[in-house]
């Protein structure tokens, strides 16, 4: 599929589109709800399979490969080790048409381990392989002080990704800012002349940060005794395949966020857990362990309720989004409140309703049930920024300019270097005459860039609204 995308399914998709107006106009519906950034992605001519993200789809075609090759090793005289090499090839072509460089680079540098390992002793392997990685490692800083290698841009980002994340773990070293909370935490930090992301694009920096140092520590314990076994039983020429499997979702992992992707990270259990399952340990269970083990029965079964708790609403809550009847939409909204009442989206997406329904009959009662949904979702949320935006435009709109301006400082106390934000309260200063502050911050978001093709859209409205006042 991927190699399909590469040579007939981009092509045919855009000369389509743009050389039969009557097909553009059948999926015009459709195309809408596509944003420019993701057109912008689609012209990139990166191929991405099913997988959504190249660098996603890299990363599971990298982790297969070591595997493909291994079984080839065994079985290159039978039907597998052919179908195995022919998979090989074929992912190879695809990994090369995702245009990843971190895979690409995982790529090479697991593949001359495994020639190493083929060409070395196993006694000598073991002590060579240590002084060979450091020294390319010295190689590599060297080469890039010099520019002797070509600095990725994408790398850079990530760099930026780092610096901003490590400030976050200094909100709650110990125990961290919470599962999923790293994209709220995050835009605080976030450097000026960086791009925005949910993830930090390094597995282990996304778990100090969510998790924080305990929870750091246990993942580690767990994938170095996973590896660990592993590397003690590569007498099975399969297992090594496993091992450098494993090694390399792990590796790009430093580099991008795949483990938070269900479609790539099912490999590393699929094919972590058959040999863990044939280590069998037998245990003397006591009193105590007992106990914890019925402690630990108990709060799994208690995380499963509350997650398919949180499941059923988040489905109620997007079939409401599909939905053209506000009351419809309204019902699919309480049946997800009633399954979670923490659930920050649903009371967000409520006050979005209300608003739409005051904004076509200017009924008083709508516009305070649609503020009072959107403080609600700040409560459950405080670093929910969309919720603060809707109500300073809100109290704007209708005149109340010293909550506006409240809610517009709380937006940049979330997230300060967003260009859009700045020209906002600049726009809102502009406005009510407050030349001052409007300077300060017309000023500031000079300094910044947009970071999607939406927001300098956005970005170019308010300055053009801005020089017209002059």
């Amino acid at each position: 599929y991927g190699i399909y995308q590469r040579f007939w399914g981009f092509e045919i998709t855009r000369k389509s589109l743009m050389e039969n107006p009557e097909l553009f106009l059948h999926y015009s519906e459709f195309l809408k709800y596509l944003s420019p950034t993701f057109i912008d992605r689609l012209e990139s001519n990166r191929i991405f399979s099913t997988f959504v993200y190249p660098n996603i789809y890299a990363s599971f075609l990298i982790s297969l490969m070591p595997l493909l090759f291994f079984i080839f090793v065994k079985e290159y005289k039978s039907y597998y080790g052919f179908f195995s090499i022919f998979l090989f090839i074929l992912c190879l072509l695809n990994l090369i048409f995702t245009e990843s460089m971190g895979g690409i680079l995982i790529f090479f540098f697991i593949f001359h381990l495994i020639f190493l390992q083929f060409i070395l002793e196993e006694r000598k392997f073991k002590k060579f392989v240590p002084y060979v990685l450091i020294f390319e490692f010295i190689l590599l800083i060297i080469g890039y002080q010099l520019k002797i290698l070509p600095h990725i841009h994408s790398l850079l980002d990530r760099i930026g990704y780092w610096k901003a994340s490590l400030k976050v773990v200094l909100l709650r070293p110990i125990i961290g800012v919470g599962p999923e909370n790293f994209r709220y935490y995050f835009l605080k930090f976030k450097l000026p002349e960086g791009l925005e992301t949910a993830h930090a694009h390094n597995l282990l920096i996304e778990i100090l940060v969510e998790n924080g140092v305990i929870g750091l520590f246990l993942f580690c314990v767990f994938i170095f005794n996973l590896l660990l076994d592993f590397w003690k039983n590569q007498m099975e020429i399969l297992n090594r395949g496993i091992f450098y499997l494993l090694i390399s979702f792990f590796l790009h992992n430093l580099i991008d966020f795949n483990f938070y992707d269900p479609s790539v990270a099912i490999l590393f259990f699929i094919f972590g857990s058959p040999f863990e399952q044939k280590v069998k340990k037998v245990y003397s269970y006591n009193l105590l362990t007992k106990v914890v083990l019925y402690l630990i029965i108990i709060i799994s079964i208690g995380v499963c309720f509350k997650l398919i708790r949180f499941e059923n609403s988040e489905r109620y809550r997007r079939y409401s989004e599909r939905e053209i009847n506000l009351n419809t939409k309204l019902g699919l909204l309480d049946i997800a409140q009633n399954w979670d009442k923490r659930n920050f989206e649903v009371f967000f997406q409520k006050g979005e309703i209300y608003i739409s329904m005051w904004s076509l009959t200017r009924e008083d009662n709508f516009l305070k049930e649609g503020i009072l949904n959107y403080e609600k979702a700040i409560s459950l949320n405080p670093y929910l920024i969309k919720s603060y935006r809707r109500l300073a435009y809100i109290y704007e709109t209708i005149g109340n300019y010293k909550e506006a301006e409240k809610y517009y400082i709380e937006v940049l106390k979330r997230y300060p270097n967003k260009k859009i934000y700045n020209l906002e309260i600049a726009r809102y200063y502009k406005k009510i005459g407050e030349n001052e502050k409007f300077k300060f911050y017309f000023e500031k978001s000079k300094h910044l860039q947009s970071v999607t093709k939406e927001e300098k859209i956005m970005v170019e409205e308010i300055e053009k609204w801005i020089e017209l006042q002059k």
